[in-house]
């Protein structure tokens, strides 16, 4: 990782957060957020990439998309935007996808539509994701940084995708009590 023209992270996709211009997330020009997290022993791989983070956003910035918090797990993170019409998605060799099970209802209305690797992108999966920083000035002449992907790899399915529910109200993608507890 020498810049942020292109970074690949080895990390633990959290939470899926989802907003669409048109107030329907499931729709198909929806844009997701993923929320990465460190995988369990890879951690200072994930703190050098929040040190490259910072070192190559633009100043002066509003928020970033990015947390590395030593005390507390939870605000460890890098929120990337992911679009599924323009980003590659593969999985690895161990990884299967699953058809929803007969006496299953209805899921989230994005997996519908998404091929099978797409189906592997749940709550909790391991990853590769490449995303590149894209800077963008806001209406009051501050830089805002993001990140986005531009490929994804699944090497750990934990969450079928027919086990995940959208929760509207806290806009984002959640496994079910059978699959992973309760969100």
């Amino acid at each position: 990782m020498a810049s942020c023209d292109s970074v690949s992270l080895y990390c633990v996709v959290r939470n899926i957060w989802t907003f669409a211009r048109d107030g329907a997330p499931t729709t198909a020009d929806s844009w997701l957020t993923l929320e990465l997290a460190p995988i369990n022993g890879h951690e200072s791989d994930f703190l050098d990439c929040i040190t490259l983070l910072d070192e190559s956003a633009h100043k002066p910035t509003t928020d970033k998309s990015w947390s590395f918090d030593i005390t507390n797990i939870e605000k460890r993170y890098i929120l990337v935007t992911y679009c599924p019409k323009i980003t590659t998605v593969s999985t690895g060799p161990d990884v299967v996808i699953l058809p929803a099970p007969k006496n299953h209802g209805s899921s989230v209305g994005l997996y519908d539509h998404w091929d099978c690797d797409r189906k592997a992108l749940t709550p909790h999966c391991s990853a590769v994701v490449n995303f590149h920083l894209v800077v963008e000035k806001d209406g009051s002449g501050r830089l805002d940084n993001f990140l986005v992907a531009h490929s994804l790899s699944i090497l750990e399915w934990v969450v079928p995708w027919f086990a995940v529910w959208e929760d509207p109200a806290r806009g984002g993608l959640f496994p079910t009590a059978e699959s992973d507890g309760d969100p």
